[in-house]
C-alpha cells in the first residue's frame, strides 16, 4: 500500500487554505446573516417609531377634539351628526329656511372636495340683504350652530345707508342702525359644509368598488 507524505510546504498551504474556507464559511454564513438580521431589526425599530409618532399625534388630536367637544357642550351647544353624501337637497331646504328672513339671497357653490378620504366639502358663498345688522347677525349665527355641520371662513356685512363696512366673523358693523330700507345691509359669506362619503370617480371610490367586484367573485 501506498503512502504519501505531506511535505512541510504542502502542510502550511494546506492550512492556509483551511483557514481561508473558514473565514469565507464564517462571512456567508455568520457575518453576513447577522448584519442581516441587524439591518432588518433596525428597520423594524424604525417603523415602531414612526408608527408611534403617527399614533402620538393621533392621540394628541383626539385629546383636543374631545377637549373642544366638552367645551361645546359646556357652552350649551348639541351634538351635530355629519350627512352621508349628497346632501345637498335637505342642505338646500334647510339653507331656504334659514334666509326666508332675508332679501335677494343667491347661493354660489364651489366644485365638491373629495380630497380627504371619506369626507366631502361643499364650499358655498352666501350673498343676501336684510333690514338690519340684528338680522344679519342672527342668519350667521344660525348658519354657524345649524343641524349640518359647517365652518364659516369669512364674512363681510356692508352697511349701505351709511356707506360703512365691517368684515370678519362676529365684529360689529359700524354705521347707521336705520332698518327702514329691506336691503339697509348686505351680506357675503363662505361656507363649507362637510359630509360623510366619497365622490363618485376618485381613487377611495374606485378602490371600493374593485373590493365589491373581488368579493363578488
Amino acid at each position: 500500500m501506498l503512502t504519501y507524505t505531506f511535505s512541510k510546504r504542502e502542510k502550511v498551504l494546506l492550512v492556509i487554505l483551511a483557514v481561508i474556507l473558514l473565514a469565507v464559511v464564517y462571512y456567508r454564513f455568520i457575518f453576513v446573516a447577522v448584519n442581516d438580521q441587524v439591518d432588518s431589526l433596525e428597520s423594524q425599530i424604525a417603523a415602531t417609531e414612526d408608527q408611534i409618532t403617527v399614533d402620538t399625534a393621533k392621540s394628541l388630536e383626539l385629546k383636543s377634539m374631545q377637549a373642544a367637544i366638552e367645551d361645546y357642550q359646556a357652552a350649551g351647544r348639541s351634538q351635530i351628526v355629519m350627512p352621508a353624501y349628497d346632501n345637498i337637497t335637505p342642505l338646500m331646504a334647510s339653507l331656504n329656511g334659514t334666509l326666508a328672513g332675508t332679501n335677494n339671497f343667491s347661493l354660489s357653490f364651489d366644485e365638491l372636495d373629495g380630497s380627504e378620504s371619506g369626507l366631502v366639502k361643499r364650499g358655498v358663498t352666501l350673498d343676501f340683504t336684510c333690514a338690519d345688522y340684528a338680522t344679519a347677525r342672527s342668519v350667521i349665527d344660525a348658519l354657524a350652530k345649524g343641524q349640518y355641520p359647517c365652518s364659516i371662513e369669512s364674512v363681510s356685512i356692508t352697511d349701505n345707508v351709511a356707506t360703512s363696512a365691517s368684515t370678519g366673523y362676529g365684529i360689529a358693523a359700524s354705521g347707521s342702525g336705520d332698518g327702514a330700507r329691506a336691503d339697509a345691509y348686505a351680506v357675503t359669506a363662505h361656507l363649507t359644509f362637510y359630509e360623510r362619503g366619497t365622490l363618485p370617480g376618485t381613487e377611495a371610490d374606485a378602490s371600493a368598488e374593485s373590493t365589491g367586484a373581488s368579493a363578488a367573485e
